[in-house]
């Protein structure tokens, strides 16, 4: 483990020791503080600067959010300033303001994209190590600038950080892979070849506020910004890792359409290194729930359902290797299966860890899915099915 990993293992635990303070002031401690809902970076014109970007809630008398008077009016002023560090940064714009910078409600750390794909390692590393920095903060990659987004209104929400935080909130029920905070980024950055995954998120300008919408996840190697996993490669992606529990999937079949649920997911992974081939056996069950159903005309419930099982079977299938293939392409293990290989194989793990770039592209993946219908409804049978005893 170099220099860098245990740094940041040492700040984990110090970091967790430390309470998070109590969230409640009196009206003199809030004439004194700045409290940070927002942080961004986005990329300097000098490479070795740094362009942070906070946004401040703005303050109650009675300790808490304003929410706005009118959606003209925002709950937060946006500060910013370009210097040499992360640290230096923080400091230069708390003598700036009038007030003591807070940096323990922070909601989001984004990185815009073009730092992004400069890299980000420093600036982890510079958050780890500062003291107010909380660990379940969520991490996202601005679609653009940083600035733009902590600069936005939100609908709802006049405090964009905060809107941002309750979107990646909700969005997470349907994805668990949208759910990436500071600790889960420290975690896969400090694998020795797992690539990191960070959110990506854009504004969506509506009349005088916007909104903002999760477009996809970025692919991170060596701390850059590589690629994107558009949304339907973040359902492959999230069928593989178990972090979609529940799911809807729309299916066509030669005989008609189906829109059903998948629960009750069950996967296992498993690598096997033989000595032709290394290679990872995936082993994929669960329930189907079809909630809808058209066509299908003079086909029996069964010949039905046996149909479904077979088309879920096969999107799901396509759905987790076109997400696989396209990492394969970008050499990015966003899987973590080189850890999981290096936990079954240590011995072996050791000759190949070194190659394992090489040795990604050559993975070959084993899927085994089994979809079980288990209900079909309050309807059996749609209007077009033929009526027949089974």
């Amino acid at each position: 483990m170099n220099k860098y990993r245990w740094r940041i293992l040492i700040m984990i635990v110090i970091l967790l020791a430390n309470t998070t303070l109590a969230g409640c002031w009196d009206n003199d401690e809030l004439d004194t503080i700045s409290i940070a809902t927002g942080l961004g970076v986005d990329a300097a014109e000098n490479e070795e600067d740094v362009h942070l970007i906070l946004q401040v809630g703005k303050i109650k008398e009675n300790s808490g959010y304003e929410s706005g008077s009118s959606q003209q009016e925002n709950s937060f002023w946006v500060m910013e300033t370009i210097d040499k560090g992360i640290s230096s940064a923080i400091n230069n714009l708390d003598t700036e303001s009038t007030r003591t910078i807070f940096l323990h409600h922070n909601q989001v750390i984004i990185f815009g994209k073009e730092q992004a794909q400069k890299g980000i390692k420093k600036y982890v590393d510079a958050f780890s190590r500062e003291h107010q920095m909380r660990m379940e903060t969520w991490v996202v990659v601005a679609d653009n600038m940083a600035k733009d987004i902590l600069s936005n209104a939100v609908e709802q929400e006049t405090n964009s950080a905060i809107g941002l935080s309750k979107m990646i909130e909700t969005s997470s029920r349907q994805y668990e892979s949208f759910s990436v905070r500071f600790i889960d980024l420290i975690s896969k950055m400090m694998e020795e070849t797992t690539s990191p995954i960070i959110p990506i998120v854009r504004a969506k300008p509506e009349d005088q506020n916007s909104k903002f919408e999760i477009t996809g996840l970025a692919i991170f190697k060596d701390d850059k910004y590589i690629g994107k996993l558009d949304l339907e490669k973040v359902r492959g992606y999230s069928w593989i890792m178990d972090r979609c529990k529940k799911n809807s999937l729309n299916v066509t079949t030669d005989n008609g359409y189906a829109n059903m649920n998948i629960t009750n997911i069950n996967l296992k992974k498993d690598p096997k290194i033989t000595e032709d081939e290394l290679l990872i056996s995936i082993d994929f069950k669960g329930d189907i729930n079809v909630s809808e159903m058209q066509g299908f005309e003079g086909m029996n419930s069964n010949e039905v359902f046996s149909a479904l099982k077979k088309a879920g079977e096969r999107a799901i299938k396509k759905e987790i290797l076109d997400c696989f293939n396209y990492t394969k392409e970008l050499n990015g293990d966003i899987y973590g299966f080189g850890t999981e290989i290096s936990r079954k194989y240590p011995k072996e793990w050791e000759k190949m860890k070194e190659n394992w770039n090489d040795l990604y592209t050559e993975l070959k993946m084993e899927i085994n899915i089994n979809l079980t219908v288990r209900d079909t409804g309050k309807i059996v049978k749609s209007l077009d099915m033929e009526e027949r005893a089974e």
